[in-house]
């Protein structure tokens, strides 16, 4: 698959895991200049912040495919294990599929 497809697919994923967080009331941001990981997500953020609570805050990394997956096997960096463990907020990854195709619901 060349790049920008691949490029397009985590595009595409990582705004499926912004929209679910979202939905769920967490407050979800993306990171620029992109750092390693795609997002940081909030608990309860709208609330913290009107209430001046401590943020609980973490970062996730995106993994998508376009490919359906039955089971989940991530191939991860050690480097990038290193990092997301010398870091004080978490890291968590996410890996999702989108649908390779337009479906008929979504025309």
């Amino acid at each position: 698959m060349c790049g920008w497809k691949k490029q397009q697919i985590g595009d595409d994923g990582q705004a499926l895991v912004t929209s679910a967080l979202t939905r769920a009331k967490f407050l979800v941001g993306s990171l620029t200049p992109d750092p390693g990981e795609d997002l940081w997500v909030e608990v309860d953020g709208r609330k913290n912040i009107a209430e001046g609570a401590f943020p609980l805050r973490a970062l996730l990394q995106v993994k998508a495919t376009a490919e359906a997956i039955g089971e989940c096997i991530l191939d991860l960096d050690v480097d990038d294990l290193r990092r997301w463990a010398a870091q004080p907020p978490p890291v968590f990854v996410s890996a999702c599929q989108r649908p390779s195709k337009p479906t008929s619901s979504s025309r």
